[in-house]
């Protein structure tokens, strides 16, 4: 869902595709210049595993903002731009990008700009929202036996863009249908028809053999004509 947020800060003028996210961030690798489209396209050379063990880090007002402090000087595994490794350090510092241009907390953007527009009223970016609206318990099952594991549900602001969502399968009806419909979905226009075509325009080959590719936030993959 980042990606949409900053999709909508770029048809604002706030945020340009191509600049270094240095332009917003100064201190994050400034020696080292990654755009905004390459963290869309997963493409600038975050590790993944870092992106992961960022579950651990506390929560709180600027938990985000210093989890991706934290990644100000970790090495990347490869050139911005050269090759594909998703990482959630990607969602999570555009994330910041967007509370840093939009001067409020990133939850507070997605609920006023993207869930209050399209109606997704079961939507939250807090887990402690979620549970007092109803939100069933989680569980898994470890050797047969469902465990609930609420206790393992790293959810905090540190990873709030890309692991703190919560939301229930109608609320993605609306949210899905604008991705499918121009940007609109009923009477909110959140994205120009362009800019969801870019958002779904694959940008870099994940699997040659599947033609399966990555866009912005999407797994792109063609789907062949039904034998008739």
């Amino acid at each position: 869902m980042p990606s949409v947020a900053v999709m909508q800060r770029v048809g604002q003028g706030l945020v340009e595709l191509d600049a270094p996210i240095q332009d917003y961030l100064p201190w994050f690798m400034p020696d080292t210049p990654i755009t905004v489209r390459q963290l869309l396209n997963q493409t600038s050379g975050l590790d993944e595993l870092d992106g992961y063990e960022r579950n651990l880090d506390p929560g709180g007002p600027d938990g985000l903002a210093r989890s991706i402090r934290g990644l100000a000087t970790t090495e990347l595994n490869r050139p911005p731009g050269t090759a594909f490794e998703y990482s959630n350090s990607n969602a999570d510092t555009l994330g910041l990008l967007i509370e840093t241009v939009t001067g409020r907390p990133y939850g507070d953007t997605m609920a006023a700009n993207v869930f209050a527009p399209l109606g997704m009223t079961g939507a939250f970016t807090s887990l402690e929202d979620a549970r007092a609206a109803g939100m069933s318990r989680a569980f898994y099952p470890f050797f047969g036996r469902q465990t609930a594991l609420d206790g393992f549900m790293a959810y905090t602001t540190a990873t709030q863009p890309s692991a703190g969502i919560i939301a229930s399968a109608a609320d993605m009806v609306p949210y899905l249908r604008m991705h499918l419909e121009g940007g609109r979905a009923g009477e909110a226009q959140l994205l120009s028809h362009a800019g969801v075509a870019l958002l779904h325009e694959p940008a870099v080959v994940i699997n040659p053999e599947g033609g399966v590719s990555y866009a912005m936030g999407w797994v792109v993959w063609p789907f062949p004509e039904a034998a008739p």
